[in-house]
C-alpha cells in the first residue's frame, strides 16, 4: 500500500467541509447531491439489513420448532417403549404359572431397565384380592419374611388390590409395598380403563406414595392388565371376569423427563422452557413437568418464540408448551447482519466522502490524480477489514473482468500468489459457468447482493462451495465489483453427511419394520396351534383316550418347544441390537465345543438316526467368545438336522487358512436349497423359514444370529448348496 505523506486527503477535505458548512456554501458547492446519495445508500443498507435479519429470525424459528418436534417425538417414543416394556412384563405370566418375588426380580434385572430406559422409578405388579381372601393373603405374604406387611389404606371395600412385586425393591419403593391403588379414584379410573380396553393407560397427575418431604415431584402411573391364562378376553365382560391384576410403573415426572431428554432443552444455549400439562386448560394444578432453565432471575429476558403441541397416548393427552427466551442478541446469529450493516454504512460513507472530495477537489483545483492517491491512503483505514483471516476479498474490473486487488485470505483460499494476481487473473478462473454474469445482473438491481451458496474454483481447478456478499461501485473512472467470499466446504460436507445418515436410518427402520412383521406372523402361528390344542383339551377332555391324549400332549410339547426356540432366538437377536451382549474373545480349543454341541443335540440326531462325523482336529484353536461360538455351531448343526432326511449324514470339518483365520465347515446330505433361497438367507427382511424333513418349524432367525456373531469376530459366513444335493455352511473365526 502506498502512503500519502501528511494529513489524510479525506480527513483534510472533510475538515474543510465541516469548517465551512452552511446552507449557502452547500448550495454554492452543490453538496446537496452527496447528502442525498448518502441518505439513499443508508436507506438501501437499512432495507437489506432488515431483510437479512428477518431471514435469520425465520431460520431460527424453524430451528426452534424442529427442536420442539424432536423433544415431542422423544417423549412419545419413550411412552411407547414403556408400554412395550410393561406388555413384555405382563406376558411372563403366560409362561410362569406360579410367579414369585425371585422370578420377578430376575426378569427385571435381565432387562437392564435402568440402563436402557433411565428415569423409571420401578416396575411392579398389583394383584386383586377378594374381601373374603384378604386375611389369608396377608398371612401368606407375612410368611415370606415380611412380618409387618398389610394392605393399606385399611377399611372395608368391595375389592382390594395390593402391590406385591416391585423392583427395585428398596428406597422410595418400599413405601408402595402393600398399597391398594384401587382405593384411589384417580388411579382406579386408569386401572379400570386398562382392564376394560386391554391397553396401556396413564393416570392423571398424582402424588406418588413413594414421595417424601424432599424434592417432591408430580407423578403419573402406567398400567397394563394381566388376565388369567386361558380365559377369553374378547369382550369387556370377559376381561372383567379374567383380570387378575396389573403390571405398572410409577414415574416421577422430573426424573422421567431427565431420563428421556437429559440436558437436551439447553443444547446450544437455547434457553428452552418446557411445560407439560394433563389438562387442556393449562392451569397450574395440571402441570406435570416444568423444565429448569439456565436463565438467572437478575437478567432481563425477552421471549423469542412459543410453540404448543399435544401427545396422545391411548385415552390420555399431554399438552406440551415450549417457550424460548433470550438474554442477549447473541442467541441468534446476527454476525452476517452486523457485517452487511457495517459494510453498507461504511460504503455509504465512503461514497459520500468520495463525492464530497470530488466536489471540493474541483473547487480547490485538485486534480483527479490527487484524489486517487487519497483513496489509496483511505484504504489504510480499512486495512483491518480488508486483511481479515475469515473472508476472502477481491475486486475486479467489470469491463475487462480482470482481478485488480485481493487480500491475503483470497490468496490462501484460491491458491494464487500476489504476482499472479497483479499480472492479471480473469474471473472466469474463479467463477463456474455463467455465475459471474448472473451476479453482475443481480448487482444492477441492488447495490449489495448476498448469495448463500455458489461454487468457485481454485488455481488448480479444484471446485469448492462458498457464500458471498458482493457490491458494485466506481473506482478511478472504472466500474468495479468487490466480492467477499467464505469457504463453506466443511459445513456443506456436514450437511451432506447428515442427509446420508438420515437416509441410512430411514432404510434401517424400514428394514426392521419388515422384519418385525415377519416375526409377528411366525409368533402368531405357534400360538394359534398351541391355543387350539389347549382349547380342544379343555372342552373335550372326556372324549379322548390315553393314546389320543398322549399324541395331543406331544403336539403341545412340540409347539411349546418351537415357540421357546423362537423366543430364545428373538431375545438373543434383541440383545445384540441393544448391545447388552458382552463380547469376550479368548483362546479356545474348537473340538470340545463341537463335541458339547453334538451332545446337546443328541436327541434330535437319534430321532432321525443320523450319522454325525466330527472331523475337527484337536490342535485347532480360535480366538473367540465361547458362548457365541456355541450359539453359531448349535444353530448351524440344528439347521442341518432339520433338513436332512432319516439315516442321512452330517460332517464337521475345520482347517487353518491364510490371514490367521480358521475355516469351519458343516456339511449335510440333506434336501439342499435353490439359488433364490440362498440369496435371501442372511437378509433381515426376507422370510426364509421352511419346514424340516419331519415337519420341524423354522424361521431363519437363527441364521441371522449366526451372521451377527460371525461378523462380530470380523469373520465371514456363506452357504453352498444345490437342491437334493445337500448344503455346506462355512464360516471363519480368528486363529488363536
Amino acid at each position: 500500500m502506498q502512503r500519502y505523506e501528511g494529513k489524510s486527503f479525506y480527513v483534510e477535505n472533510f475538515y474543510y467541509l465541516i469548517k465551512n458548512l452552511n446552507i449557502k456554501e452547500l448550495e454554492k458547492k452543490k453538496l446537496w447531491a452527496p447528502l442525498l446519495l448518502l441518505i439513499l445508500c443508508v436507506c438501501i443498507t437499512i432495507i437489506i439489513t432488515f431483510s437479512l435479519k428477518l431471514h435469520i429470525e425465520k431460520t431460527a424459528k424453524q430451528d426452534f420448532e424442529f427442536t420442539c418436534h424432536e423433544i415431542k417425538n422423544k417423549i412419545s417414543a419413550r411412552l411407547k417403549s414403556q408400554a412395550e416394556l410393561l406388555r413384555g412384563q405382563a406376558a411372563w405370566f403366560n409362561f410362569v404359572p406360579h410367579m414369585n418375588r425371585t422370578i420377578w426380580k430376575n426378569i427385571y434385572d435381565s432387562q437392564l431397565i435402568e440402563k436402557n430406559l433411565p428415569g423409571i422409578l420401578g416396575v411392579g405388579f398389583a394383584t386383586i384380592i377378594k374381601p373374603e381372601n384378604l386375611s389369608e393373603h396377608i398371612k401368606s405374604v407375612r410368611a415370606e419374611g415380611f412380618p409387618n406387611y398389610t394392605v393399606h389404606p385399611t377399611g372395608k371395600r368391595n375389592i382390594y388390590t395390593s402391590i406385591i412385586y416391585l423392583e427395585p425393591f428398596g428406597g422410595r419403593n418400599l413405601r408402595a409395598f402393600g398399597y391398594d391403588m384401587f382405593s384411589d379414584p384417580t388411579r382406579r379410573g386408569a386401572m379400570v380403563y386398562a382392564r376394560d380396553n386391554n391397553s396401556a393407560t396413564l393416570t392423571k397427575k398424582i402424588l406418588l406414595v413413594q414421595e417424601t418431604d424432599k424434592d417432591i415431584q408430580a407423578g403419573t402411573l402406567m398400567y397394563v392388565p394381566v388376565y388369567k391364562i386361558g380365559k377369553p378376553i374378547k369382550t369387556i365382560a370377559q376381561r372383567r371376569e379374567a383380570i387378575i391384576g396389573w403390571v405398572y410403573s410409577p414415574y416421577r415426572m422430573g426424573d422421567l423427563l431427565h431420563g428421556i431428554l437429559g440436558n437436551y432443552e439447553t443444547i446450544n444455549k437455547k434457553n428452552l422452557v418446557i411445560k407439560i400439562y394433563n389438562d387442556s386448560t393449562n392451569i397450574d394444578k395440571s402441570v406435570l413437568y416444568e423444565s429448569k432453565t439456565i436463565i438467572k432471575d437478575t437478567i432481563k429476558t425477552t421471549q423469542f418464540y412459543k410453540y404448543n403441541d399435544i401427545i396422545t397416548f391411548n385415552n390420555n393427552k399431554w399438552y406440551l408448551s415450549f417457550r424460548q427466551y433470550s438474554t442477549s442478541d447473541t442467541d441468534t446469529n446476527y454476525a452476517l447482519v452486523y457485517f452487511v450493516s457495517i459494510s453498507g454504512f461504511s460504503l455509504s460513507i465512503l461514497l459520500f466522502l468520495l463525492f464530497v472530495s470530488v466536489i471540493i477537489s474541483n473547487d480547490k483545483g485538485i486534480k483527479l490524480e490527487a484524489l486517487t492517491n487519497s483513496l489509496k491512503e483511505s484504504e489504510e483505514k480499512y486495512k483491518t477489514i480488508f486483511d481479515n483471516d475469515i473472508y476472502a476479498i477481491f475486486i475486479f474490473d467489470l469491463k475487462t473482468l480482470q482481478i485488480i486487488d485481493a487480500n491475503d485470505r483470497f490468496c490462501k483460499l484460491y491458491k494464487y500468489s500476489y504476482e499472479t494476481i497483479h499480472n492479471g487473473v480473469h474471473i472466469s478462473n474463479i467463477f463456474i459457468e455463467d455465475d459471474c454474469y448472473k451476479l453482475i445482473e443481480e448487482n444492477e438491481k441492488s447495490s449489495a447482493v448476498y448469495i448463500p451458496l455458489q461454487t468457485h474454483k481454485k488455481s488448480n481447478g479444484e471446485e469448492f462451495p462458498v457464500q458471498i456478499v458482493s457490491g458494485v461501485y466506481r473506482l478511478q473512472n472504472r466500474k468495479v465489483m468487490s466480492i467477499l467470499s467464505q469457504d463453506i466446504t466443511t459445513r456443506f460436507k456436514n450437511e451432506e453427511e447428515i442427509k446420508l445418515i438420515n437416509s441410512k436410518l430411514r432404510e434401517s427402520i424400514s428394514t426392521k419394520d419388515k422384519f418385525f412383521s415377519i416375526i409377528a406372523h411366525d409368533l402368531r402361528s405357534p400360538f394359534q396351534g398351541f391355543l387350539g390344542s389347549t382349547k380342544l383339551m379343555s372342552e373335550s377332555i372326556n372324549l379322548f383316550n390315553k393314546n389320543e391324549l398322549a399324541v395331543l400332549s406331544g403336539e403341545l410339547y412340540n409347539s411349546s418347544e418351537n415357540l421357546y426356540k423362537l423366543l430364545d432366538n428373538l431375545l438373543t437377536w434383541a440383545s445384540m441390537q441393544n448391545g447388552s451382549i458382552i463380547f469376550e474373545p479368548k483362546p479356545l480349543k474348537l473340538l470340545p465345543i463341537v463335541e458339547n454341541v453334538i451332545d446337546v443335540l443328541k436327541n434330535q440326531i437319534n430321532n432321525k438316526q443320523l450319522i454325525v462325523n466330527n472331523s475337527v482336529p484337536l490342535y485347532v484353536s480360535v480366538l473367540a467368545d465361547e458362548k457365541m461360538v456355541e450359539t453359531i455351531l448349535r444353530n448351524l448343526i440344528s439347521n442341518s438336522i432339520k433338513f436332512t432326511k432319516n439315516n442321512g449324514t452330517i460332517s464337521i470339518f475345520s482347517k487353518y487358512i491364510e490371514n490367521n483365520f480358521v475355516e469351519i465347515l458343516i456339511e449335510d446330505s440333506g434336501i439342499g436349497m435353490s439359488k433364490e433361497l440362498m440369496d435371501d438367507l442372511f437378509k433381515l427382511y426376507k422370510k426364509t423359514g421352511r419346514k424340516g424333513t419331519n415337519g420341524e418349524a423354522s424361521t431363519g432367525l437363527g441364521l441371522l444370529i449366526c451372521k451377527e456373531f460371525v461378523e462380530k469376530h470380523s469373520g465371514t459366513i456363506w452357504v453352498e448348496s444345490e437342491v437334493n444335493k445337500g448344503s455346506k455352511f462355512i464360516f471363519t473365526l480368528p486363529k488363536a
